[in-house]
């Protein structure tokens, strides 16, 4: 095959005679796209689209690389060995010193479970299968980002397997000239529309993560750069062309968010802007186009593909390291990741790609074999010691590993995902009501121990209607939850209280997570996801909630004092760097400023209901001390949120005090024949 590729003529590729030479315009592009991601990826909440710099980078790279592609064909000199050569130089040399830092970094700092999650990444990267390593492993208690230095690889992943396809693609295709452009269109459109089926599915990792619903933005750059010369009778409209594309790429970057449907629809947005500012003409040197190739910007873009490389897991790393986490750190973490992708940039990535370095062809296959070696080497070691032990000192290693347990879940009473909602009960005889419901998301799951222990000390029946990521109120979704499955689950939910007369109802969840973001929440008098109606929605939730429940004793569990990192890394961290560990707890006046969109609204419901509050940080936090993360020698969350089995006991004198004089305040209010 590379035999043929390099004797025949494929005459009907019309190659970008355009692009033999260096386009400083779209390095300036490439700058604007790193910098959307970076920005993103650093938590500045203005730059909320910023991920589409991803989306622009496909397109790009359909563009670049069939135009060289195309004319190399058309020369009789393309050669696949010759292509994947140079595909190693580009990719391989600035990713070495990437992969040295996160291995040593997670070998210092990671816990057990983390680093054997690093060391499947690890290896996945390693074969270029990122992309489908991170749609397998997401999933509500999946390892947190900041903890996942590889995450961004997935797109590098989407790439090379791209271009394992597309030049083939190519060959076979250029045998016929009237069927090249037609076919790829239409493999465009398609791609397109399984990235559309699949989000309106609520299938969104699948979406993002996947080489097929990606595949069409890489397609588009490749089609413009098949028809570019057909595109120089445009060459008097560059500037309005240019502007459009430029205007339409930095609209998606500060008005998209976690709601748009990327890479769908939406996503032509930014996707046609890139297209318009590569089909513009670079012989006409617009103000657009000098703002473009202005030197800051070229080098930006010249270094953009190191920078992609570090900025993530400098990013994370920083994230780890310091727990009080503002915007200087952020900085800080975006300067040092500019500084280490000039330097590899310098003395890594050009030496190589212009073999001053490795020169030869075998040079070039044997680091790629060395280093694949190695960190496949790292990646099996790491994965099949289930985590690389013994890095820690024994005893606070094995503290971290039980803190990190959730709390059992025996029953499966716990649902994520597309499991159905068969609710779990305990003591439930046939025809009779059921005493007490736990009704929430995963943090009412954290309490079910709490809760099922009180329920058997009391002798009472007990049923549990629990599901991940599900704010436990009526007639409310998020912006995540397009098919509305939790809609579906607190309806059902409601069936099954009224269905088995239910009386005492405990509703437990995350409510700051839902009341402040980043999640937009929607309802029927709201279709559009908007921040400021948030508040209105989550207020009007509740006093849906209680209305549909009048007769019963309902009792709101407020959230557990969040902490500033995820406990038992934070933990192992901070004896690690001889700190005090006591830096990973917040004050009480913290968690009240996280707490108060849900204390408001309850205030405000407390007006025309009744019902009950019990609240945690009365057992956890002390005045404007620090509250509490560990207790008798154990600590009480298993990451920065979640309380795990120690914690949900801890926690049970009090509560069982709270559900004992909830239930006798509802007894007596029945008995004199009032509401509760």
């Amino acid at each position: 095959m590379d035999h043929l590729c390099r004797r025949r003529k494929l005459s009907s590729f019309n190659s970008d005679h355009r692009m033999q030479a260096y386009r400083d315009d779209i390095d300036g592009l490439r700058a604007i796209c790193i910098v959307a991601v970076v920005m993103f990826h650093a938590g500045f909440g203005d730059w909320s689209g910023g991920y589409i710099g991803v989306d622009v980078f496909f397109v790009i790279s359909g563009f670049l690389i069939t135009s060289m592609i195309a004319r190399e064909m058309n020369e009789g000199r393309f050669s696949l060995l010759g292509f994947y050569e140079r595909r190693a130089r580009r990719l391989l040399a600035a990713t070495i010193p990437v992969i040295v830092f996160t291995t040593l970094f997670a070998w210092v700092f990671y816990t057990t479970d983390v680093f054997l999650a690093y060391a499947q990444s690890l290896l996945a990267f390693a074969a270029y299968v990122s992309n489908w390593y991170f749609l397998a492993v997401t999933g509500y208690f999946a390892t947190s980002a900041e903890t996942m230095p590889l995450l961004h690889t997935w797109s590098l992943a989407v790439e090379e397997q791209f271009y394992l396809i597309f030049p083939a693609l190519l060959l076979l295709l250029g045998r016929r000239r009237s069927v090249v452009v037609p076919v790829l269109a239409v493999i465009a459109v398609l791609s397109l529309a399984y990235a559309q089926v699949e989000l309106n599915a609520g299938n969104h990792d699948r979406a993002f993560f996947s080489l097929f619903s990606r595949f069409w933005e890489l397609m588009a750059g490749a089609l413009l750069a098949l028809v570019a010369n057909s595109l120089d009778r445009l060459a008097r409209f560059a500037m309005p062309m240019r502007a459009a594309g430029v205007a339409m790429i930095v609209t998606a970057v500060f008005t998209f968010g976690p709601a748009t449907n990327v890479p769908g629809l939406p996503t032509l947005l930014p996707v046609v802007g890139t297209l318009l500012v590569l089909a513009a003409s670079p012989t006409v040197k617009d103000p657009v186009w000098h703002v473009l190739s202005a030197p800051p910007m070229t080098y930006l873009g010249r270094i953009s593909y190191s920078l992609y490389l570090w900025h993530w897991p400098v990013i994370g790393a920083m994230r780890v390291l310091v727990l009080d986490r503002n915007d200087l750190h952020a900085v800080l973490a975006i300067l040092a990741s500019v500084a280490a992708a000039s330097l590899s940039y310098h003395y890594l990535e050009q030496p190589v790609r212009k073999r001053r370095l490795l020169p030869k062809k075998i040079d070039m296959a044997g680091l790629a074999a060395g280093c694949f070696a190695v960190a496949a080497s790292i990646g099996a070691y790491g994965w099949m010691s289930g985590g690389w032990p013994g890095r820690f000192d024994p005893e606070i290693e094995a503290r971290a590993a039980r803190a990190a347990m959730r709390p059992p879940d025996p029953d499966r009473c716990f649902k994520v995902g597309a499991v159905p909602n068969d609710f779990c009960t305990v003591g439930v005889k046939p025809g009779e009501p059921i005493d007490l419901v736990l009704w929430g998301d995963s943090h009412a799951a954290s309490l079910i121990p709490a809760f099922r222990k009180y329920a058997e000390e009391r002798g009472l029946s007990f049923a549990m209607t629990v599901r991940g990521d599900c704010l436990p109120l009526l007639g409310v979704w998020r912006t995540k939850d397009p098919t509305q499955v939790c809609r579906t689950f607190n309806e059902e939910a409601l069936a099954f209280i009224k269905e088995h007369q239910a009386r005492n109802i405990a509703i437990a969840a995350r409510w700051q997570i839902y009341a402040a973001g980043p999640q937009r929440l929607l309802d029927e008098a709201h279709a559009s996801p908007s921040k400021s109606a948030d508040k209105a929605i989550f207020t009007a939730a509740i006093e849906r909630t209680l209305a549909a429940l009048p007769d019963r004793n309902i009792l709101f569990v407020e959230p557990v004092p969040e902490l500033r990192g995820e406990l038992p890394a934070a933990y192992l961290l901070m004896h690690r760097i001889g700190l005090p560990p006591s830096q990973v707890a917040p004050t009480l006046k913290e968690h009240r400023k996280k707490a108060r969109a849900l204390g408001e609204a309850l205030d405000d419901a407390g007006k025309s209901h009744r019902f009950s509050r019990f609240d945690p940080s009365a057992i956890l936090c002390k005045g404007e001390e620090l509250c509490a993360f560990e207790a008798d020698g154990n600590l009480l969350y298993s990451d920065d949120d979640h309380l795990n089995l120690e914690g949900s006991l801890h926690l049970y004198p009090a509560l069982a005090e709270a559900l004992d004089a909830w239930r006798s305040k509802a007894h007596d209010a029945a008995s004199m024949g009032t509401q509760p």
